[in-house]
This record gives structure tokens, C-alpha cells and sequence, in this order.
């Protein structure tokens, strides 16, 4: 049983592997509250830093469209957070059972506009906004924004750079699935929200499938547009949805006030006029931020050089490409532009960095870039035994030799025997055999791995040999 002092917790209202959230009431005034508890019963430092910080997001003066946060209690070992609850269910669940006309949807849609307007305003990105994350009394018609427990304050850079997945899968921009070398702001709650109204107005979301699906259509893919799923939905209304989903953030609405703008005009037409009148949208949306365009210019001829090369490695099994400059001019930022368009066509990138302070750690940038390709594994929950059996078949009684190298690798085959100590040449050489083997189970005819090692002037010896035997090796394809 939950307890909290000061507090009477009662039924569970939600629950999951890392939080559950408790209707409650408030011993001093028998006011009722929704208190959330975190499941974990030894949180580590970060975790306790994670949880001070979404109280701290959390309890902005933002506004009636975002869900009002009273304290953050020391409970045991852990923290507790308490916030209004003002009775109302999630827009998921009501989508499911409610009926919604055109100008409820509109309704609905306004609310969430200005929700992130509030947001915003307060130097927020949300980075979750989705129809679990919006709930709504019915009765009373509030709509308000919850959970702020990933979402970051932009500060004085007025960008996230992402360095890894975060988000809801089926809401999450294109720059927050961390495979795309672009920034996350204000314009990717956007993209969420777009999605949203996707499925608020034509009654399912743009994308389906498993996660590495969906990942890949948010990079790659545009949806049928809403007037074509459903002949009701206003031309403008679609044209509305479709620029929010723009790939590019540089073509989205640039501020929520924008967005609002535009949906308040449209539900002012259908209460004045029972239609929505055709305008030009986003005629006043205007940011007072400096946007520095996500884009490369002047590079086009060497990206066109690298991406032929790279193509050319399906029929010639495999290549290296060298990329060589001064400091600064933009090495890196060429490679990871590439690498977006290779992930769109089902290839895998994967990368790592070489530092000059760990010369004397052998295979340090390999290490990471094969863990970060075991990570992303793991987000494949429907082929995690494709790829167990894959790997156990490939490694057999070698498992524990690469494991000891990539220790993520155990996340998927599980704890392997220590090795016997051997001879540094003889390690060497098992190293490099066993790796072909793992590195032969992702490519084939039809899949494609690219390997990316920044910074190699600080590669030590170990890893250069190993570049060597790859390169020579006849068997590994693409």
C-alpha cells in the first residue's frame, strides 16, 4: 500500500513500469489530488536529479492549459509529486469512446495549440505531446497538458541536441528519434502535435507498424493527407496538419501562437458560418527567435561524391572513404547529413568517436559504435529472439569474447562465461575473427551496415589493424 504524509492515497488512477499515479486527497482540506509515485525503490542519483527536474518544469506558472502542480514530497527513498485533479480522462481514452463533431475536434485542437503556447512561452519543449499526455473533463470542457517528465528547458542555446531516442514512438518528431543529425526545439512538440490532430480528425495516426517502422516513416515518409482519409475534414484543416508533419522543421509552423491563430479562425468560421472559409495559413506566424537554418550549403558536389560511394558498396562488398579537412570546416556535419538518407533506404549507421585521452584504451570508437547498434536493437522489441537466435548461432562459444569488448551485447544473449586469459596475439587474432562473424550477421545482399570513426587520427594501433583485416576480408557483404 502507497502511502504519502499529509495525504489519504487511494486507487491507482494510472500505472507503469516506472511510475504510478494515485487518486489522493489532501489531509488539510480534503482536497482531491492525483500524487505520483516512482516504482523504483533504490533510485540512483540521476534519478533523483530526473525527478527534482520535471518537478521544477512541472511547476511553471504556465497557465489554465497545463495541469497545475502543488509540491514534490520526500517519500522513503524516492520523491512524490502532487498535482491537481480536476476529473478528467485522457483524450486517448475519450477518443475511443466518444463521437466528436468538427467543431469539437476543432475545440480540442485549439486547447492543445494554446497549452503549447503556455508552454512555450516559458522556454519549455514538452517533448511527449500525445493523447495520453492531454486530458480533458468532459463535463466542464478543460483541456489541460501533462507530464513533463522528459521534456527540457532550451535555455540560452534555444536548442536540444539529441543523443538519443526520446518520446512516445508513434508521436515522436524526426529529430527526437536520434538518427537524424538535426536539433530539437519549440517546432518538434509541433510535429507531435500534428500527429496528434491526425488522429483526433481522421481517427487513426499517419504511421503504423512495429517501432523501427514508425521511426522510419517519421524520417522518411509523408502521410495521406487527412481530406483523403476522410472526405469531411476541410481542405484547410488538412493543409494545416500536413505543414505540422513537415520532415523538415524549417517548413513547419514556427510558433504555437501561429498554429492557434489559424485553428481559432477556422472554429470562429464553423460557429459564424457552418464552414471554414479558404485562407492562407500561417500568415501570422512569426517567431521572435533567431532560427539558424538545420541545413548544409556550398556542399552539394561532395555529398553527391560520398553518397555515389557509398551506393557503390553494395556491388563491391566494402569500401572505405576517407574524409580529410582543417578542424572546424565541417567534416562530421557532412557524413552525419549522409547518414540520414542511407537510414531512410533500411541501412544501418552506426558511429564512433576517437579521442586523444584514451589512445590506450583499444578499439574505443569501435566499442561504441557497435554498442550503440546493440542499443538500437533493442528498441526492435517484436525481432529481440530474431536477433538473439542470429547472434547465438553467428558467436556460438565466442560470445563471451566480443562481450568483453561490447558489453551491451549481454542485454541481448545474456551473461556469457569469463574467457581464459590467452596471448595478447592470439586474443588479437580471435578478436578480429569473432567480430567478422557479428559484423556478417547484419549485412547481406540485402542489408547494409556503415561504419563511421570520427576523429581517426586518434585511433590507437589495435584499431587500425582491425580497419586493415576488415578491409581484407572476402567475407562480408554490403
Amino acid at each position: 500500500m502507497l502511502e504519502l504524509a499529509g495525504y489519504k492515497v487511494g486507487d491507482i488512477a494510472y500505472n507503469s513500469s516506472r511510475t504510478t499515479i494515485c487518486h489522493g486527497v489532501r489531509n488539510s482540506d480534503n482536497k482531491k489530488v492525483l500524487i505520483k509515485f516512482h516504482n523504483n525503490e533504490h533510485p540512483t542519483i540521476e534519478d533523483l536529479i530526473s525527478i527534482k527536474r520535471e518537478y521544477m518544469i512541472a511547476s511553471k506558472n504556465y497557465g489554465d492549459n497545463v495541469i497545475k502542480v502543488y509540491e514534490a514530497i520526500n517519500c522513503k527513498n524516492s520523491i512524490a509529486i502532487v498535482f491537481e485533479d480536476f476529473g478528467a480522462q485522457s483524450l486517448a481514452e475519450l477518443l475511443k469512446t466518444k463521437k466528436l463533431d468538427l467543431k469539437k475536434k476543432l475545440f480540442v485542437a485549439v486547447n492543445i495549440a494554446e497549452a503549447l503556447v503556455q508552454v512555450h512561452k516559458q522556454g519549455v519543449v514538452h517533448k511527449d505531446i500525445n493523447p495520453f499526455n492531454i486530458v480533458w473533463n468532459f463535463e466542464t470542457d478543460e483541456i489541460k497538458l501533462i507530464d513533463f517528465g522528459i521534456s527540457s528547458e532550451l535555455m540560452d542555446k534555444g536548442h536540444i541536441n539529441p543523443n538519443k531516442f526520446e518520446g512516445t514512438c508513434l508521436y515522436v518528431s524526426p529529430e527526437q528519434t536520434g538518427k537524424i543529425n538535426r536539433i530539437v526545439d519549440f517546432r518538434s512538440d509541433l510535429y507531435s502535435a500534428g500527429v496528434t490532430f491526425y488522429e483526433i480528425f481522421t481517427g487513426k495516426p499517419p504511421f503504423e507498424g512495429d517501432e523501427l517502422e514508425i521511426i522510419y516513416s517519421h524520417i522518411a515518409k509523408m502521410p495521406l493527407e487527412p481530406k483523403f482519409v476522410c472526405n469531411e475534414i476541410p481542405s484547410t484543416i488538412s493543409d494545416i496538419i500536413m505543414k505540422l508533419l513537415s520532415k523538415n522543421a524549417e517548413d513547419r509552423y514556427k510558433t504555437a501562437s501561429g498554429l492557434k491563430s489559424d485553428l481559432q479562425y477556422c472554429l470562429e468560421n464553423i460557429y459564424s458560418s457552418g464552414k471554414i472559409n479558404n485562407f492562407l495559413i500561417a500568415q501570422k506566424d512569426v517567431s521572435n527567435r533567431f532560427e539558424i537554418p538545420q541545413k548544409l550549403y556550398g556542399r552539394e558536389n561532395d555529398l553527391i561524391k560520398i553518397k555515389n560511394l557509398l551506393n557503390g558498396s553494395i556491388e563491391n562488398h566494402i569500401r572505405m572513404l576517407i574524409v580529410s579537412g582543417y578542424p572546424g570546416v565541417g567534416k562530421t556535419a557532412i557524413i552525419e547529413e549522409v547518414s540520414q538518407e542511407f537510414f531512410c533506404k533500411g541501412s544501418r549507421f552506426i558511429s564512433g568517436r576517437f579521442s586523444q585521452f584514451e589512445r590506450n584504451n583499444p578499439y574505443s570508437a569501435v566499442k561504441t559504435a557497435f554498442g550503440t547498434l546493440i542499443k538500437n536493437l533493442l528498441l526492435e522489441n517484436n525481432k529481440l529472439d530474431f536477433w538473439r537466435c542470429c547472434l547465438e548461432k553467428a558467436l556460438g562459444t565466442n560470445a563471451g569474447i566480443l562481450a568483453e569488448i561490447i558489453p551491451e551485447l549481454e542485454l541481448i544473449i545474456g551473461k556469457q562465461p569469463e574467457i581464459g586469459k590467452i596471448e595478447p596475439i592470439e586474443e588479437n587474432a580471435r578478436i578480429k575473427s569473432v567480430l567478422i562473424s557479428f559484423i556478417k550477421v547484419f549485412t547481406d545482399k540485402d542489408n547494409r551496415l556503415i561504419l563511421f570513426l570520427d576523429d581517426l587520427q586518434w585511433s590507437d594501433l589495435s584499431s587500425i589493424n582491425l580497419l586493415k583485416y576488415l578491409l581484407s576480408s572476402d567475407e562480408i557483404e554490403n
